[in-house]
């Protein structure tokens, strides 16, 4: 295969990987979880993985070995990746469960509600003003 249709497929690879990664990391670690991340850290991650994933498709496809040290360095980065998923998914799982309050509210808006003192200074000042 020639590098054109090589970087082709491999493009195409990672367009099919970004819906699959964010998909299974939704499933798999909840949404509620992915929802108090803040966007960056999903960006970081979920690239790194889409990236990796077609790294190691390239490395693959350009010996006639399967494992190289190419592709055994790919897939040490696509474990890293998920590793990464998982600690930053179980990191706010834990902080979920610290921030419910003794009014017991635990949906997602009100603990990123909670996370935003800016939000909860504009409420409270606006309850003020109205004399709520």
């Amino acid at each position: 295969m020639n590098s054109v249709w090589m970087r082709l497929v491999l493009t195409l690879e990672v367009l099919l990987a970004v819906p699959a990664v964010f998909t299974a990391w939704s499933q798999v670690g909840g949404q509620g979880h992915l929802d108090l991340m803040p966007w960056s850290l999903k960006l970081v991650l979920g690239a790194a993985a889409c990236f990796s994933i077609a790294g190691f498709t390239a490395a693959t496809l350009r010996r006639e070995r399967f494992w190289t040290f190419r592709s055994a360095a790919w897939a040490l980065l696509i474990l890293l990746a998920f590793a990464g998923m998982g600690l930053a998914t179980y990191y706010y799982h834990l902080q979920e469960g610290a921030d419910d309050g003794p009014d017991g509210e635990s949906t997602t808006a009100a603990l990123l509600l909670k996370r935003q003192p800016v939000f909860v200074a504009l409420y409270a000042a606006r309850r003020h003003h109205h004399g709520l």
